[in-house]
């Protein structure tokens, strides 16, 4: 698979996503046809809690398509690299894709079998005058690459394929012979792609026939792809509409399985950034405190007990209560040894004692997860990560230290806690991905990175961090002195959010106040802590209901157990103050200032105010909103710089 991190197969490069070889391209297959616990048991990431956040989020994404996982596992890994430069190995599976090829010697096009490994043209002829054929050259190496095209097709609901090259030139072919021709194959196929410096872009890439000697340039194609835009499809031909419209197409799984769809298709380079657009969380692995800490694989144990192998069978909790006894027989010294492993020696009356409300509780939660929602099983997870994070913890993933502000009045009158966060251990997960973002569409269809229940690709990430817990009464104190500005701000984001990508995620102005403060702290800890402004990113805990809020800042990069402590030593009261200071005070003026200061609304959908890239605006990996980076900012509820709000600082 070439030098692919196993973060880029959880990232950019996961299942369905387009990836290029040295010799070829390939679409990534789905997870899974190839991670399997057979590889290696210690690629599974054994953290039950965050694969039942997991498997809910998937269940919903999918209408419980997917009715369960088997846990989270990362993708099977070169042993002979270090941590550092993990690289996936052969075991991830890719299909050649896409399917068609020039030769970049005789610019034959040609079709391959998506299994194929060619690298190398045969063609028996040759288009140009004096030319050998390649298939004449008895050295392999002197003959033409197969080069994969530039071009492919994709529909809205995430369906991709081929441009249909063979159909599309027959359009003009003059010849009854051409239509009949069927051989596409290196050695035998009829057209040519070429390109010259003849005419814009699309004129400039012509397709010859070697048959009747035509020649067209893809210039229909802007034409065409003009009139389905302008909502005109059913005013094309019938073998214009029968080259544009989606079969459904899905060549990242097994025997490309199709469905069916009505969408149109758009005509896109296969390496334009929404032809695949990843859809992954991050999660923060917390202490445990309960049964969950036990050094055992909790999740197998309960696709025993409610036999997650066979969807048909819904077994309740009575049920799964009465098969406790067979359970113990078969793992019941295993939960022992765990128990005794975590907790020191026990009487055996005591070990059975504590392996049975081991199966109760592990029951009890299951059901429990059962009965909430998605968002309700990831905001109880999210409110746990607070709450870890502002509590002195040292374990070996997690290490954590509130600080002592009480001595500073600076920061003690605006922050409830600061904790410094020494050692972080991140759970990324990619739950699947799509193929567009289109803020008039309810309905962009969601692709699994698994077809049928198996393990979700995964990595993990080492950091380190600081920790700001806001005192809720200064937000609130901070909202009442600008009540009238906060209710016509909220209005304001409200309808421009409903009427953008970023409806289904909707901000306030409280929100605003805490992220634009996040991004002038994340700007600054970049000078300050020797990091790049990309190896940091933003998490913000927006608890209103419950009075809490809180801000992380954190960084995945360094070695292999996190980094060197450039972040977390300036978790230090003296110098947290100076740094939010110097922070306050750059951004008092923006190179763009008047302009910027003064905004109505700036950035998509016009989300933020006071906010551009001479000041706030940071690289879109550093954002946690989603989709729509970089927005709900605004200098102004931060320090004062207009009249018409009273600054949080």
């Amino acid at each position: 698979m070439g030098d692919l991190r196993s973060n880029q197969l959880v990232g950019v490069f996961g299942p369905g996503a387009i990836y290029d070889l040295v010799d070829y391209s390939v679409i990534i297959a789905s997870a899974d046809q190839w991670l399997s616990r057979k590889f290696d048991p210690e690629l599974v990431i054994d953290d039950i809690e965050i694969k039942q956040v997991v498997q809910k989020r998937m269940q919903e994404l999918t209408s419980h398509k997917i009715s369960h996982i088997y846990g989270l596992m990362m993708p099977p890994l070169s042993r002979e690299d270090s941590d550092e430069h993990e690289t996936a190995k052969g075991s991830v599976k890719a299909f050649r894709f896409p399917i068609f090829h020039r030769c970049s010697r005789c610019k034959v096009l040609c079709r391959l079998k998506n299994t194929s490994t060619e690298r190398y043209c045969t063609h028996k002829h040759s288009l140009i005058s004096g030319m050998e054929p390649c298939a004449s050259i008895p050295q392999e190496w002197k003959r033409g690459r197969l080069e994969p095209v530039r071009f492919v097709t994709k529909c809205e609901d995430g369906h991709l394929q081929d441009f249909n090259w063979i159909a599309y030139k027959q359009l003009t072919c003059k010849k009854e012979k051409c239509l009949k021709h069927d051989r596409w194959g290196p050695p035998e196929s009829i057209y040519y792609l070429d390109e010259t410096s003849q005419g814009d872009f699309f004129n400039s890439i012509k397709i010859n026939c070697r048959s009747c000697k035509s020649s067209d340039s893809l210039g229909s194609i802007k034409k065409i792809t003009a009139i389905i835009k302008n909502g005109n499809f059913d005013k094309l031909g019938p073998r214009e509409k029968n080259i544009f419209s989606c079969n459904g197409w899905r060549p990242w799984l097994k025997g490309n399985q199709t469905e069916s769809c009505n969408r149109t298709l758009d005509f896109v380079p296969r390496g334009q950034s929404n032809v695949y657009i990843p859809v992954r969380e991050s999660y923060i692995s917390i202490p445990k405190d309960d049964f969950t800490d036990l050094d055992i694989n909790h999740g197998e144990i309960l696709g025993t007990l409610f036999c997650d192998d066979d969807p048909s069978k819904q077994i309740s909790k009575e049920e799964a209560i009465a098969d406790i006894p067979i359970a113990k027989r078969f793992r019941g010294e295993e939960i022992k040894q765990a128990i005794i492993k975590s907790l020191g020696d026990q009487s055996e009356e005591e070990l059975n004692r504590k392996v049975d409300q081991y199966f109760h509780d592990l029951i009890n939660w299951r059901v429990s997860c059962e009965e909430i929602s998605a968002d309700e099983i990831e905001k109880n997870y999210k409110f746990n990560e607070l709450r870890s994070l502002s509590s002195e913890v040292v374990s070996d993933e997690f290490i954590c230290h509130p600080l002592d502000i009480s001595g500073n009045d600076f920061l003690n009158i605006k922050f409830q806690s600061i904790s410094k966060i020494e050692k972080l251990k991140i759970v990324n997960a990619l739950l699947g991905f799509q193929r567009s973002f289109n803020a008039d569409d309810d309905e962009i269809k969601f692709h699994p990175s698994i077809n049928k229940p198996s393990y979700i690709p995964s990595s993990i990430s080492w950091g380190e961090g600081i920790f700001m817990e806001f005192r809720f009464e200064e937000i609130e104190k901070w909202a009442q002195a600008n009540k009238a500005f906060i209710e016509a701000r909220d209005k304001e984001l409200r309808l421009r959010s409903v009427n953008s990508l970023q409806k289904k995620d909707i901000k306030n102005t409280k929100y605003s106040m805490v992220h634009t403060f996040s991004h002038m702290f994340m700007k600054q800890l970049a000078y300050e802590s020797g990091f790049s402004v990309t190896e940091l990113t933003e998490k913000i805990y927006f608890f209103e209901a419950e009075a809490k809020i809180g801000l992380l800042i954190h960084t995945t990069s360094g070695d292999a157990q996190c980094s060197m402590g450039g972040l977390s030593d300036l978790a230090d009261p003296s110098k947290l103050e100076s740094t939010i200071k110097r922070a306050l005070n750059i951004n008092l003026s923006c190179s763009n200032d008047p302009l910027c200061a003064d905004s109505s609304g700036q950035g998509t959908s016009a989300l933020s105010h006071a906010a551009c890239f001479g000041c706030l605006m940071l690289p879109e990996i550093c954002c946690e909103v989603r989709p729509i980076k970089n927005s709900y900012l605004d200098r102004n509820l931060i320090i004062p710089i207009s009249d018409d709000v009273v600054p949080f600082f």
